[in-house]
């Protein structure tokens, strides 16, 4: 995908780079360069805001919120309850 403009760093560069740019790793293309360029081109910086939302929605579904304390402290009392009567029957 290219906006079809002219850029010192060419779309195609930055798309390929774009995920690392997101999540703040090394990539072949230099951060100040992809910010530029997102800055200039509004092709990829779409794509960027739709990568950063996936990225959020993936969290958000891999991640819910943690059991409620009680609920925890319950399976932990069966858990618990079931290793007594497993060691108790060997």
């Amino acid at each position: 995908m290219s906006c079809g403009n002219p850029h010192e760093t060419a779309c195609t560069e930055v798309l390929e780079s774009l995920i690392y740019y997101i999540d703040k790793e090394q990539c072949s293309v230099a951060e100040e360069q992809i910010r530029i360029h997102l800055t200039e081109c509004v092709s990829c910086c779409a794509e960027r805001d739709a990568l950063e939302l996936m990225k959020v929605l993936v969290a958000r579904s891999c991640c819910p919120d943690p059991a409620p304390t009680e609920f925890r402290l319950k399976i932990t009392q069966i858990i618990a309850q079931i290793q007594v009567e497993y060691t108790e029957g060997s």
